[in-house]
């Protein structure tokens, strides 16, 4: 079978920067580019935002309209889309081999206390204990690629260092390209980590290191292990979900905590919350597929091949990993 097979579904693999990915109209260009210049469907194109963070800020954190047209949000599309171009140039007939790998590099940051969720380790809350591997062979044996896959934010480094790095990622790359003597192209990709940081939090630069380390040598058992080969064809999919939200603090409750506030901003979310009280309606979130008069609005996109599904990246619960995998009748998600 080919990499990018029939439906030629296209994993973009993102540097270790942070990446204004919250901004849906700046992703659907870079999407809308690659596109452009490889024919393959928007809609097969995946951008996963592989972060970091222990590298400069990108990621505008005020309004979009204020922290936009940076140099590199003006010459970032034309080299992705030049990328891809290449990449798909270069395509070749490939096996692909599935591997998943028990780890334990992490821990769940949203703790509950009492009403409220904190930002605190949580051991009993979801993680992901293992690494899934897809790895790339030539007809040949050949080993050309390995994709490996794990929820956890990359923060070990986090604010102990001035220097750029990849943090644990970036060491679990160079500790699989120090453990095998063939030329071979590994690529980490970001899974649903938004309540899941890499254990130790703020640990330092030798930490990363370690936990780096821990993470490759178990990439390492599941190559070294075989695997099992996928068949059939890569497919490409979008769904929408509407996940629930926590109840609103009761009428009274907010109506007293409303009359303390001073700040303007502060109070109005408050009224706004106490609106949604007084309304007595359930509240959901809703997660679209994209589209391309829906750019601003989350999605949550797949693509699956055998029986595994790889979804998204970056702040998504842990939790939500399930349920596209569910809706899509697959055996394995990522």
């Amino acid at each position: 079978m080919y990499w990018e097979l029939l439906y030629k579904t296209r994993i973009l693999q993102r540097s270790p920067l942070y990446y204004p990915f919250r901004r849906r109209a700046y992703n659907d260009l870079l999407i809308a580019a690659i596109a452009k210049s490889t024919d393959i469907p928007p809609e097969h194109v995946m951008v996963n935002c592989s972060h970091t963070h222990s590298a400069p800020i990108t990621v505008p954190w005020g309004p979009w309209e204020q922290a936009k047209d940076r140099p590199f949000h003006k010459f970032l599309p034309e080299r992705l889309a030049k990328a891809a171009r290449q990449a798909c140039d270069r395509l070749q007939p490939v096996r692909l081999i599935y591997g998943r790998e028990p780890t334990q590099i992490r821990f769940n940051r949203g703790k509950l206390h009492g009403d409220c969720v904190v930002m605190a380790p949580d051991p009993h809350g979801a993680v992901v204990p293992w690494v899934d591997v897809l790895s790339a062979k030539s007809l040949d044996g050949v080993r050309k690629a390995v994709l490996f896959s794990h929820a956890a934010h990359p923060v070990v480094v986090h604010n102990t260092s001035r220097l750029i790095g990849g943090d644990y990622p970036g060491f679990a790359v160079r500790h699989l390209q120090e453990s095998y003597e063939e030329k071979c192209v590994f690529l980490f990709a970001q899974g649903c980590s938004g309540n899941v940081n890499a254990f130790p939090l703020r640990g330092g630069t030798e930490a990363a290191a370690a936990v780096g380390r821990d993470l490759g040598q178990a990439v390492k058992r599941a190559l070294d292990r075989g695997g099992v080969e996928a068949t059939g064809k890569l497919k490409a999919s979008s769904c929408e979900l509407i996940l629930p939200l926590a109840d609103p603090p009761p009428v009274a409750e907010l109506q007293q905590i409303i009359a303390d506030i001073e700040d303007a901003a502060k109070r109005a979310r408050r009224e706004a919350l106490l609106a949604i009280a007084k309304s007595g309606r359930p509240q959901t979130m809703r997660l679209r597929p994209r589209s391309p008069k829906a750019s601003t609005v989350r999605t949550f996109s797949q693509f699956s091949m055998w029986a595994a599904a790889v979804v998204p990246p970056g702040s998504y619960i842990r939790s939500w990993i399930f349920v596209p995998r569910r809706r899509a009748g697959l055996a394995r998600s990522w």
